[in-house]
């Protein structure tokens, strides 16, 4: 996805970096076609760029009246055109944000609002690329995270003692099929939910004795609507648990304990503390 240029040049920002990978014939591309205006969606092949095309679209200037309605507008119509062209994933830059002098949590709120609409009726993995943590202006609402003080500690060595062979006991896929049937939810409800693929979730309801990374076993308990006891439980099926002294993990807690489930809200916290997102 593309901020293009009005006239058929190569531009500044994501549409410069677009054109050095792809190489000059994506310019010839774009100069066949001509100029851009407010609501054109012009489609070219990727060439030596890692996707099989680029759209490309003129966004408008935060300045210009209904400037957020177009800008909703150009992220929905690229999510459908996306899946009318089957394509399995489309990235976006966070549109507006740079030389169209959208303000930051404004460009972000948009995106964030039509991206999730879009989802729930649609299977398609969407990337929003943003550089800076910076361009994340959080509620005012949520805490501020404070990273946790370096702990030392000293072990001693310990001999294991003799024991049985241990059996493997219950499980973290068992359960987590335990608790979907419990809530009386589908399959699409929670790997939605939980930002997964439907690729990854058949995997997991595939296979009894599937080993969730952390993020994924959290990823599933924030779909899922987990309390607080409930999410250590299922993290512990898979030999995880939530620490106070790591700071993904405060912000993970925080959530839970208050009940916000929105994986989106959530990602976007990790990101703004520069932690790994879910």
């Amino acid at each position: 996805m593309n901020s293009a240029h009005p006239d058929p040049i190569i531009g500044t920002g994501v549409d410069a970096a677009i054109h050095a990978e792809a190489g000059p014939a994506l310019l010839n591309a774009r100069q066949q076609y001509g100029a851009l205006t407010l609501g054109d969606l012009f489609k070219s092949p990727a060439f030596d760029l890692a996707a099989r095309q680029v759209y490309h679209v003129l966004t408008p200037n935060y300045e210009n009246p209904g400037a957020a309605d177009q800008l909703a507008r150009i992220y929905a119509d690229c999510l459908k055109e996306a899946v009318a062209d089957d394509a399995q994933s489309i990235a976006f830059p966070l549109l507006g944000s740079g030389n169209h002098i959208f303000p930051k949590a404004l460009a972000l709120e948009i995106a964030h609002r039509e991206i999730v609409a879009f989802l729930k009726d649609h299977e398609l993995d969407v990337l929003l690329v943003v550089y800076e943590p910076d361009h994340f202006v959080l509620p005012e609402r949520y805490p501020v995270f404070e990273p946790p003080p370096i702990i030392e500690a000293q072990y001693a060595a310990l001999k294991a003692p003799d024991f049985e062979p241990f059996e493997m006991k219950g499980g973290f896929q068992p359960l987590l099929f335990k608790m979907i049937d419990a809530r009386g939810l589908d399959d699409v409800t929670v790997y939605k939910r939980a930002n997964i693929s439907r690729k990854v979730f058949s995997k997991i309801r595939s296979n009894a004795q599937y080993h969730p990374s952390k993020k994924t076993a959290i990823a599933l308990a924030i779909g899922l609507e987990c309390s607080l006891d409930e999410t250590l439980d299922l993290l512990g099926q898979a030999g995880y648990t939530l620490s106070e002294s790591i700071l993904f993990d405060q912000i993970v807690t925080y959530f839970i304990d208050q009940k916000i489930f929105d994986i989106f809200t959530i990602n976007e916290t990790l990101f703004f503390y520069d932690q790994s997102t879910l």
